[in-house]
């Protein structure tokens, strides 16, 4: 005999349980459709007609013509604003916010060495390689030295140096 807990036994009772609900489900649906609805009353459908009896024994009223003549909108006057003119400034672009990469020392042809530094401007996105007395835009590169670059941008001095990546404590 198998036990009461047997999944398939489960299962067939669920599936006549279901059947049964469903086969409940449309008879209720076949009844409520097929059985006639309450009589519906009687309504006269008699047109009497309107009488105008009481409206003929009075005058009609004069048309008051002046009271369409009244202002129903009356919009303020704009305010007079004196126009003002800025005097024209001359449009000042910003410095370029330039970052030093790095520092070479490279040999020349002659054997002489020049400093050449790496400077990058984020604004433009673009590495500029450069050596003292260059340019770049409105910064003019004063000085390139081992750890830090001195820039002239239009008569102020400014220095970018090398940042130091040894922790303290350690040696290089």
């Amino acid at each position: 005999m198998p036990s009461p807990s047997d999944p398939i036994r489960l299962w067939r009772r669920r599936e006549r349980l279901t059947l049964a609900a469903g086969g409940c489900a449309v008879f209720a649906v076949l009844v409520w459709a097929f059985v006639p609805l309450a009589p519906v009353p009687e309504v006269s459908t008699e047109i009497h007609a309107p009488t105008f009896e009481r409206f003929t024994h009075r005058s009609p009223l004069p048309l008051d013509r002046a009271a369409f003549a009244a202002k129903l909108w009356n919009p303020a006057p704009k305010p007079v604003t004196a126009i003002v003119v800025p005097e024209p400034r001359q449009a000042v672009a910003p410095p370029p916010r330039l970052q030093l990469i790095g520092i070479v020392n490279e040999s020349a042809a002659d054997g002489s060495s020049v400093l050449r530094a790496a400077l990058y401007d984020p604004d433009t996105d673009r590495l500029h390689i450069v050596e003292s007395g260059k340019s770049i835009g409105r910064v003019r590169v004063a000085s390139v030295a081992v750890d830090a670059v001195r820039l002239d941008i239009d008569g102020r001095e400014a220095t970018l140096a090398l940042r130091d990546e040894t922790l303290p404590g350690r040696g290089p």
